[in-house]
């Protein structure tokens, strides 16, 4: 025997010569029989394996080279403590004696866990990790470098596995019952690390699990996902992580031209808000473990290569186009940040605007005020950015909409103030319109506002309209940068791989379709003019209540408080510039009526005696043919009427009881020379 094989075998014998056998705190059978065998190498051997195969690090050396593996744990044991102390029942022994004790039992439960031959292990070292100057960190938890013979990957897996399950066989060892389940089982010339920019929720989703106060994903060392591939149709999907976990490897796979079972994924650690931190496992295949220990390591020098080149085939993979290259592999190259080239992302080009391009860049908000005409109601929204959806926001001001005019809002001793009853009468009107119903047409305008009511301007029109093209010019350029770059663009913190970017910019794609399907037909709807169709008049009938020209609608009678009759036309807003001709006639007097704003920049031409009349007049004038009749009869009572066929003066009463028949009184009508002109036979 040679060193530590002495040592150990000393050890045995020391502790047998010091405790009996019921005095040693040992749960384990096999550390029982270990220590009254003394040692492995010796007969009365621990198992076939032993006897027949190897039973000492030199012997197994020499019958396996190199197929061997040196894999790492951490404990939850002092190093002040031998460690080893607590397998003592109130006993206090030296460090050494607690040492050797502890790698022998360690050697015993690592062994019952994988149901494999304790000759196959040997404990190389235990120590607290140093850092980079050499001084301790931690002196509260010990790493346990081991080594494997005759490695099978198989119970390396399996080793790992149970290290993520605290009710496995691993963790009912005396000593590793205290395994680190975030460290888990490390194989240093294999295991490597990525830094992902993700954050760790959109990773992981429902299976990010807060341990020890880190947010970590450890399904990977579980083998969950390839758990859940077994039981689950193909049909079903597998979540979230188990998607990014075969992104991941798939990724790597391509890059390094391997396969994906060469691969496996161990932790995703979260680092921040923007970031995770990915361990990973590269799996040299049978043939190549036999004979090449070097495979891992050498993927990985290529892995640091491609991470160091911006446009490499890493970058174009599904999950790693978002590797972080100031991390590089495992940490071990760190950059400066300013010497780094970080991947590129497409960007839209900014509006030329510098009020745009504020806003895009969200400096600047992006708000509305939305007045409902016919309801008197404001509301507020804002955009992220143009043509994108609306979301409600508090009350910011009340005079963005220029079509709200003066409505909600009275005057009082200088002061302004809002109406309490948005539908009242406005101080010094005759009516309210929100007591009549709006008529006239709603025609769309620029970015989704619309203008209702009596609405004809023709330079505003063009104003739209040229909003309207540029508005519709953004979008198809918008689809051009989509088609262009759809493969490499990162929409937002929520896309986790490319093909979460090809699916959301499809989507995407056919929305922008779609809008520019509408703004294009609220184009051609706001480019048929009226008054370019057909000439721009309007003519008001105050008889017949009718508007016809440019635009039809029947208006209302109206009463004044001794029971006037009044032609009123009601409007949600009334725009007319000076392009429109007005002509104004009949009987009744005549009220427009707007229930947002009013602007009128045209005559409103009422011709000498054709609107309005005098009491009993029924018409503007008498027509030609009733120049000399009278329209009073005769033999019609003066009193007790009860049909029109009785009253005896047709035009002595309100003109909405007349038929059509009804001579006027108004023998020259209103405006005109009183004249007279009698006929002398």
């Amino acid at each position: 025997m040679k060193g530590s094989e002495i040592i150990a075998c000393l050890l045995m014998i020391s502790v047998a010569s010091q405790f009996t056998a019921s005095e040693l705190q040992t749960s384990s059978n096999e550390f029982d029989r270990v220590s009254e065998r003394h040692y492995l190498n010796v007969p009365p051997y621990h198992d076939e394996w032993c006897k027949y195969v190897c039973n000492s690090r030199t012997s197994c050396s020499s019958v396996f080279l190199n197929d061997t593996l040196d894999l790492r744990m951490k404990t939850r044991y002092s190093a002040l403590d031998g460690p080893g102390q607590h397998l003592f029942q109130n006993k206090k022994v030296g460090n050494t004696i607690a040492r050797e004790t502890f790698d022998t039992q360690f050697i015993i439960d690592i062994s019952n866990a994988l149901d494999i031959s304790p000759c196959k292990l040997y404990v190389k070292e235990v120590a607290e990790e140093d850092d980079s100057d050499g001084i301790s960190w931690d002196v509260g938890h010990v790493f346990i470098s081991f080594q494997l013979f005759n490695t099978s990957f198989d119970k390396v897996q399996e080793l790992t596995r149970q290290s993520q399950d605290k009710l496995s066989t691993l963790y009912k060892g005396e000593v590793t019952k205290a395994t680190d389940i975030l460290y888990g089982v490390a194989i240093p010339q294999w295991d490597f690390s990525l830094k992902l920019l993700y954050h760790i929720d959109i990773v992981g989703g429902d299976q990010v699990h807060t341990i020890n106060n880190e947010r970590v994903i450890n399904k990977g060392g579980s083998r969950w996902c390839e758990d859940m591939k077994r039981t689950q149709s193909l049909e079903m999907s597998l979540g979230d992580y188990c998607e990014f976990e075969m992104y991941f490897r798939q990724d790597l796979a391509t890059a390094l031209f391997v396969e994906a079972e060469n691969i496996d994924v161990l932790f995703v650690k979260s680092m921040g808000e923007d970031a995770v931190i990915v361990s990973f496992r590269f799996v040299p295949a049978v043939s190549i473990r036999t004979y090449n220990t070097k495979w891992a390591t050498e993927k990985a020098n290529d892995l640091s290569l491609l991470v160091d080149i911006p446009d490499s085939i890493l970058y174009q993979g599904n999950v790693t186009f978002r590797v972080d290259p100031i991390w590089a592999v495992s940490k071990e190259s760190l950059k400066k940040r300013t010497d780094s080239k970080r991947l590129s992302r497409s960007t839209r080009s900014s509006p030329s605007k510098g009020c745009e391009r504020c806003k895009d860049t969200q400096r600047c908000s992006r708000a509305w005020s939305h007045y409902n005409d016919s309801e008197a109601s404001s509301s507020f929204t804002m955009q992220t950015y143009t043509g994108g959806l609306h979301t409600s926001i508090p009350y910011f001001t009340d005079f963005e909409n220029w079509q709200k005019g003066t409505a909600q809002w009275i005057s009082s001793r200088g002061r302004s103030s809002p109406l309490t009853h948005s539908k009242r009468r406005p101080k010094g009107a005759h009516w309210s319109p929100f007591d009549f119903k709006s008529v006239g047409l709603s025609t769309p305008s620029n970015n989704g506002t619309a203008n209702s009511g009596l609405v004809l301007n023709l330079h505003r029109k063009q104003k739209d309209l040229k909003k309207q093209i540029a508005w519709i010019q953004e979008i198809e350029a918008h689809l051009k940068w989509i088609e262009k770059e759809k493969n490499i663009t990162s929409l937002d913190a929520k896309t986790r791989s490319r093909n979460d970017i090809k699916n959301s910019l499809s989507k995407t794609y056919n929305d922008v379709l779609q809008l520019l399907a509408e703004e294009q037909m609220k184009h051609d709807l706001m480019a048929i003019s009226p008054c370019e169709l057909w000439s721009c008049e309007l003519l008001f009938n105050t008889s017949s209540l009718e508007m016809t020209g440019v635009m039809n609608a029947i208006g209302e009678i109206g009463l004044t408080p001794d029971g006037t009759e009044v032609a009123i036309w009601t409007f949600d807003s009334i725009e007319l510039a000076g392009e429109v001709e007005i002509e104004l006639v009949g009987q009744r007097a005549m009220a427009l009526l707007s229930k947002s704003s009013v602007y009128i920049d045209t005559s409103l031409i009422a011709r000498p005696g054709t609107l309005g009349g005098f009491p009993g007049g029924y018409s503007t004038f008498r027509k030609k043919k009733h120049r000399l009749v009278s329209v009073c009869d005769p033999e019609a009572p003066d009193s007790g009427i009860s049909t029109l066929s009785e009253i005896k003066c047709g035009g002595d009463h309100p003109l909405s009881r007349r038929h059509s028949n009804t001579i006027s009184n108004n023998v020259n009508g209103p405006g005109s020379p009183s004249a007279r002109i009698y006929s002398f036979k």
